[in-house]
């Protein structure tokens, strides 16, 4: 008769796994008391594995679940983002044309401000070559 588990066969002393009892071995109804007793240690060490295959199906769907509603509020959650976005970008959008508005005005500043200033730089020039020409006609006479 062949033997159930690994290794030699148990000797009289010895322990065959774990947990289990010297058993003394020998004949045929020592084998039978030996297997009984492995498979009830085997029985009881996979049952719970067992039970608990049993809520893997239902912990999976459970999941499965949890995931789709996160999935929708996620994706809820990313519409309702969107459309905050979009109605600031409307309620800014006059704002930034206003700004765009004052920025060219300012900049038109700027152009009118050089302009005065290199006019004055140039009629600066003419008075002095005016005056230089007055002091000049003073001296000579």
């Amino acid at each position: 008769m062949g033997r159930v588990g690994r290794g030699k066969k148990p000797s009289k002393t010895s322990k065959a796994e774990p947990g289990v009892e010297n058993i003394p071995v020998g004949d045929a109804k020592d084998d039978i008391e030996y297997l009984r007793t492995i498979i009830q240690q085997m029985t009881k060490t996979i049952a719970p594995l067992g039970k608990s295959m049993d809520f893997i199906s239902e912990d999976i769907e459970i999941m499965t679940k949890e995931y789709e509603s996160w999935k929708s509020r996620s994706q809820s959650a990313k519409s309702q983002l969107e459309e905050e976005l979009r109605k600031t970008d409307d309620i800014l959008q006059p704002l930034h044309d206003k700004l765009a508005e004052i920025e060219a005005q300012i900049q038109e500043q700027k152009e009118k401000i050089h302009n005065t200033k290199s006019r004055i730089f140039k009629n600066e020039g003419i008075i002095q070559g005016l005056l230089s020409s007055i002091i000049s006609k003073c001296k000579t006479t």
